[in-house]
């Protein structure tokens, strides 16, 4: 199961900028779920990236 992240925690799991995680989102390069309040998260899986 996988956790979900907001974009800044996504971010600096990543070692990414916050803008470049929002802008992957906008872009559809990640796939960001949107709360009932409008506020983004990343689904994280649990198992490490390469």
């Amino acid at each position: 199961m996988a956790s979900l992240l907001t974009p800044r925690e996504a971010a600096l799991r990543l070692g990414i900028s916050c803008p470049a995680i929002r802008q992957w989102s906008y872009r559809e390069k990640i796939r960001a779920m949107k709360t009932p309040g409008g506020h983004s998260r990343i689904p994280m899986p649990r198992a490490k990236c390469r």
